[in-house]
């Protein structure tokens, strides 16, 4: 192939940050559809190191999204993770740019978060953050979603106020983010967010601010009609109302609860 049969590399580096909304999105097939294109390109593509060291970068969520929404179909997510590691030790030090620095940190923290590794995933965390001012301005979303991922780990540490304070940071981003007709396109991750913010008042025995967070969690799931999360939300609406030993009500909502995940067979 020759010089001026190449794609330009601009080209490749638009379809993988596709490729990162999409994993981002949770969108299983159409990450896998993606990454396939990605590849196929790159293999076309003129020779340009940071978006080779990109491609390597977006295998590893893409890994920890499938552990958790496929898991049948990861492939080698240890392999990957050490793949990267390797490339990142053999680049040249003025080719570590801060974002390909915040994204290896962010990456490696939410590889060993998934294995319950919450320190070792902290440490790489606090690395990303010292990156995070240093970003694009319109890295808007890249930011609520590091934040949202940092108020995980601590809200497994039992670390609330570190935990809901940066769960309200990724809300407020979350929030503000909106399609040309107004709609917001960040709804699930704002569900996310407030059963995060739930979780910690519950830990707290703050059960009348977890039920205010609960409801509106509730109806922010009914607005976007995400089932699973409608019913996650009535679940957790039924554990305010059963700790305030109002049984009835809480009794409506885990029945509501059991229904719809019975029918999405998450039972």
């Amino acid at each position: 192939m020759s010089v001026s049969d190449l794609i330009p590399y601009h080209y490749v580096t638009t379809d993988i940050n596709h490729w990162y909304v999409v994993i981002k999105q949770g969108r299983v097939e159409k990450a896998k559809e993606m990454k396939q294109k990605v590849e196929k390109a790159f293999d076309m593509m003129e020779k340009n190191e940071k978006v080779a060291v990109y491609l390597q970068l977006l295998k590893l969520p893409h890994e920890i999204m499938l552990s958790y929404l496929e898991p049948d179909s990861v492939e080698n997510i240890d392999g990957v993770y050490a793949d990267l590691k390797k490339t990142r030790e053999n680049m040249a030090p003025e080719s570590l740019t801060n974002t390909i620095e915040f994204y290896y940190h962010f990456f490696t923290g939410m590889y060993h978060f998934r294995t319950r590794d919450l320190v070792i995933a902290l440490t790489y965390y606090r690395e990303a953050e010292k990156y995070l001012d240093l970003l694009d301005e319109n890295a808007n979303t890249d930011k609520a979603e590091f934040y949202f991922k940092v108020s995980e780990v601590y809200y497994y540490m039992k670390e609330t106020h570190f935990s809901m304070n940066y769960a309200q940071r990724a809300y407020s981003i979350f929030k503000e983010q909106k399609d040309a007709q107004g709609n917001l396109t960040y709804g699930k991750e704002m569900v996310q967010c407030q059963f995060v913010i739930f979780g910690n008042w519950l830990d707290k025995m703050c059960y009348e601010d977890a039920l205010e967070t609960a409801e509106k969690a509730l109806n922010d799931a009914i607005k976007i009609g995400e089932q699973h999360l409608i019913g996650s939300a009535h679940f957790n609406v039924g554990l305010c109302y059963n700790n305030l030993e109002e049984l009835d009500n809480a009794e409506k909502h885990f029945q509501i609860a059991y229904e719809i995940h019975k029918d999405r067979k998450h039972l």
